[in-house]
Parts: C-alpha cells; structure tokens; sequence
C-alpha cells in the first residue's frame, strides 16, 4: 500500500489520513539507544490488514520527533502454539529411587 510519511503518522495518531481505516494495535516501543522503535497495525474497510514502523527520538521529560520510514507491508494475524520440554523437580512422595 503506497502512503505518504504523513498519512503514517496519522493512522499512528489516529487522525484523518484521506482513507478509512480501524487501528488495531501499537506494539510496545523498543528501545534503541537513541530512537525507540514500535509497530501499528492498521484495518482498511475491506479487511485486509496492514503494518507501518514508527520510531521516536527525543526524551521522556521533554518532547518526541516521530517518523515513519519504510513501506507499509499487508500483514495477517498468526496464532502459533510453542511447546517447551524442561525438567521439572521431583516430590520426595513421587521419587521411585526411596522405595527400596
């Protein structure tokens, strides 16, 4: 999806960009040393989700410049399921070496 640095940073802020569109979600900010980075996820009305990169510099205390750089890229939401395998301590009733 062609957009201007503008129209980015109001999907981000949420304000009028010239199309509709639903945010979805902002990830959290990372941080980089100098600028912090998050991503937006954004809905047009025909379904079809898309993601922009934001980025921040400046401080806490004082003010922020915001950019959006890169190309907004169609994305779809992935469920995945991890399966973790740890070793876990016994129980002194359920250690099969103390029942000599």
């Amino acid at each position: 999806m062609k957009t201007t640095e503008e129209q980015r940073l109001a999907i981000f802020f949420g304000d009028e960009c010239g199309f509709d569109y639903e945010k979805v979600e902002v990830t959290s900010w990372v941080d980089q040393g100098k600028y912090s980075v998050c991503e937006c996820i954004f809905k047009t009305p025909d379904g079809k989700h898309f993601m922009l990169d934001v980025e921040r510099a400046g401080s806490y205390f004082g003010h922020y410049e915001y950019g959006c750089w890169g190309d907004v890229v169609e994305v779809e939401e992935v469920t995945r399921t991890v399966e973790i395998t740890q070793w876990e301590t016994v129980t002194k009733g359920d250690d099969a070496l103390s029942h000599n």
